[in-house]
């Protein structure tokens, strides 16, 4: 109880205190550690667990692989994996076989996490996710649509976790053909009428590839949509055209949504590469007060930096005094624009301030 609620110091206490000691008692305190992100102290507390003699059973052994898979230590993670090919229970447990797959996946071991799959003598939908997934996470978009397929081979139905991925591996690959294939068997199942996430994986697939039309399309059409459906759609937007992404953010609105941080990151960032000064000056006004939106780190630099292009370097100086920006990237840029506007007195202010900031 103490260690999931994040109590280690208690949880310790109590182990330490108890007259015996077993693998029951050590398995809790190590799920513990991995279920709050303490993934060091459960490999630490595995080790004294072993040292004192307790065996190891199929709860510690899955908590312990996922702390390796946390941690990206494959070579800790393959001495466990070791141990149990002696023990026979990767071909006996498929959640351990899973484990497996998911900690050599994720830490870039491609050929083993697959090896261990192929090995086993049965599989799940959970053992593929995980294989695909982890190929994804480690930029491997190709492997990551070729498991997809294999997986459909096996005769093992994708669930929507499968079908995110693979949409995310069309989209980053630039496989709009696939993309669509998958999108028309997704249509025939119906997810998309529960499935949020799916639905927006689908709209960010699509305007990635540069199929607007059809992910406005498949926006439109969800049942359920939300701001990050339609973040989805912005941030995938050519930036360079501004009145489109405006016109957009205005239908998001009329939509019942509201934009958030992230969206109007893509609106300045947008009005900016476009040069469109007043608009970009008064979505950043209104920010707060419109929009609830306290203006962070990015929007401050993107609205300096638009300040700076169209020559407004009093302005973008007087903010840059107000924020206390201690980025010498953002100093730096106001200062090429004082330089390209001829602007010496900004610039020896600027010039002055980003010494002291560096």
């Amino acid at each position: 109880m103490y260690a999931k609620c994040g109590a280690f110091m208690k949880a310790r206490q109590v182990l330490e205190h108890l007259p015996f000691r077993n693998t029951v008692s050590w398995s809790a305190l190590i799920a513990g550690y991995v279920q709050q992100g303490e993934d060091e102290n459960a490999l630490n507390c595995f080790n004294q667990m072993l040292r004192e003699g307790h065996a190891s059973n199929s709860v510690t052994l899955m908590c312990i692989l996922k702390a390796c898979s946390n941690l990206r230590a494959v070579d800790r993670g393959e001495q466990i994996h070791l141990q149990l090919v002696k023990a026979g229970l990767p071909r006996e447990d498929i959640m351990l076989a899973t484990a497996l797959v998911d900690m050599y996946a994720k830490s870039g071991a491609i050929a083993k996490a697959w090896q261990v799959l192929d090995e086993a003598p049965m599989w799940d939908t959970a053992s593929w996710n995980a294989l695909i997934s982890g190929s994804l996470e480690q930029g491997e978009a190709e492997k990551a649509l070729e498991f997809f397929k294999q997986m459909d081979k096996k005769g093992l139905h994708p669930t929507a976790v499968t079908f995110i991925c693979a949409l995310k591996a069309c989209g980053i690959m630039g496989a709009l053909d696939e993309g669509k294939r998958i999108h028309d068997r997704i249509e025939k199942e119906g997810l998309l009428q529960t499935d949020i996430i799916l639905g927006n994986a689908l709209v960010d697939m699509y305007v990635k590839l540069g199929a607007v039309s059809a992910a406005h399309k498949v926006l439109k059409g969800l049942r359920v949509r939300d701001t990050i459906s339609w973040n989805s759609f912005i941030a995938g937007l050519d930036m360079s055209h501004a009145t489109y992404l405006l016109c957009c953010l205005e239908e998001m609105e009329a939509d019942g949504f509201s934009p958030n941080a992230a969206t109007l990151s893509c609106v300045l960032s947008s009005c900016c590469r476009s040069g469109l000064v007043d608009d970009a000056q008064l979505y950043f006004l209104t920010m707060t007060t419109k929009y609830c939106v306290k203006p962070d780190f990015e929007h401050f630099t993107c609205i300096i930096d638009l300040l700076g292009r169209a020559g407004h370097l009093d302005k973008a100086a007087e903010l840059l005094k107000i924020i206390g920006i201690t980025d010498v990237k953002v100093w730096s840029t106001l200062l090429s624009a004082c330089q390209r506007w001829g602007n010496v007195n900004v610039g020896r202010w600027v010039f002055e301030e980003a010494l002291q900031v560096a």
